[in-house]
């Protein structure tokens, strides 16, 4: 089948041709426009990176168990990335995974599961780090309704794990902010 030229077609008469000249402003310009897409682009990469950049650099990036409460705090400051002990009601985990379970607990004042997490977490550390020297920061949250044997208990395998700079991670009572970290 051959290609024929259109027909006479919806606003080529004379009277919308002058309606159309009248409505572009100019008689010579067109009614479309063209984006430079090249320029749009850059400006989105841009504002990409520097979200990237300031919700990585906040301390809002943190390991929370949905079955933890954290306890109230009027004051506190910001949290940094260091390793995360999270003790709930029923397990103490590391970095998000399992250590033990509450109810499985030996005998004794250090946690042997915990200490060697702790141990692997501060070796990496050092090998990842040539020449700085160790924070001995870690961030502990805990639930508010657990009792204070067990925090004791990672605190003191912390402790022995070289990890002396404790913070307990809280939730701010006040002004919206996600959580705060005393010392």
């Amino acid at each position: 089948m051959p290609i024929h030229t259109p027909g006479r077609r919806a606003g080529s008469g004379a009277v919308l041709r002058s309606a159309k000249k009248a409505m572009s402003g100019k008689h010579g310009k067109s009614l479309f426009a063209s984006l430079n897409l090249t320029s749009m682009v850059d400006f989105m990469t841009v504002v990409v990176i520097f979200l990237l950049m300031q919700f990585s650099a906040s301390g809002e990036i943190l390991f929370m168990q949905k079955d933890i409460r954290l306890p109230d705090a009027a004051s506190g400051g910001e949290l940094e990335r260091v390793p995360v002990v999270a003790i709930s009601a029923d397990s103490i985990t590391m970095e998000g995974a399992i250590v033990t379970s509450l109810s499985q607990l030996p005998e004794g004042e250090v946690i042997p599961e915990l200490q060697s997490k702790l141990d692997q977490a501060r070796n990496s550390w050092t090998a990842t780090n040539p020449g700085k020297p160790f924070d001995h920061k870690i961030i502990v949250q805990a639930d508010q309704d657990v009792a204070f044997k067990y925090i004791r208990r990672v605190m003191v395998t912390c402790t022995v794990g070289q990890y002396n700079n404790l913070m307990f991670a809280t939730r701010r009572v006040g002004p919206a902010a996600p959580a705060a970290a005393a010392e």
